[in-house]
């Protein structure tokens, strides 16, 4: 019975995966395999977890939507979730820092695997944010919201989204900080954004991620969900 019941979770949350978001996930998971027997460490090994944290809005949606008429009460509660998950899947672009450190500081070893293990999970957080973007920008429309409230919408969450990154990266709070301490979270995040420097970050990351959101409204490929 266990067995059964997690091959029937396994089969759950992989089925919501697109072929290239199936194909970059093998190449990410295949790279750290060969780097650990290469190097005999997975010091590479937070990757994993970022990319669970960063698959999770996507199931908050499409979870949500098998049990939760859109609109209703705990459909808002659902996407209040969602949004606060959101910012782990472009987060992920920031662990870009850590084959770069390595490089400035002369480590070559596993240092082309490195790059590809997280420049792969950087790609896919970005397909993942993208995709969930899209679902709530339909789950808008069939509430009946027009372009205009539906662009203001997305524009207001990437900034939402843009915060949570560089909190996350500067400050090191986890999603659940919210809810196991709010006050240190409010206090510490009225600081950062207020002050000027991170608050520029915060500005340039929002239009990078609205501008990629809006190519991607017009250049849509990631194909189709996994049979």
């Amino acid at each position: 019975m266990p067995t059964q019941l997690l091959i029937a979770a396994r089969s759950t949350v992989f089925s919501y995966l697109t072929r290239v978001e199936s194909r970059v996930l093998a190449i990410v998971f295949i790279s750290l395999l060969l780097r650990n027997m290469l190097m005999g460490h997975w010091n590479y090994l937070f990757i994993a977890w970022n990319l669970f944290l960063a698959y999770v809005p996507i199931l908050i949606q499409q979870l949500s939507l098998k049990r939760f008429p859109i609109g209703s009460l705990p459909w808002y509660a659902a996407m209040a979730a969602w949004l606060l998950f959101l910012p782990n899947a472009p987060y992920i672009v920031t662990d870009l820092i850590h084959p770069m450190t390595a490089f400035q500081k002369g480590v070559a070893f596993g240092l082309p695997l490195g790059l590809l293990s997280v420049g792969s999970a950087a790609i896919l957080g970005m397909l993942w944010f993208l995709r969930s973007l899209r679902h709530f920008d339909e789950q808008l429309d069939q509430l009946g919201c027009g372009d205009h409230l539906r662009r203001s919408s997305i524009a207001l969450i990437t900034l939402a989204t843009a915060c949570g990154i560089w909190m996350g990266r500067t400050l090191r709070f986890n999603t659940w900080d919210v809810l196991t301490k709010p006050w240190e979270v409010v206090t510490d995040s009225a600081w950062f954004i207020a002050t000027p420097m991170y608050s520029e970050w915060i500005l340039v990351t929002a239009l990078i991620l609205w501008a990629v959101w809006r190519a991607y409204q017009r250049w849509s490929w990631v194909g189709e969900v996994v049979e």
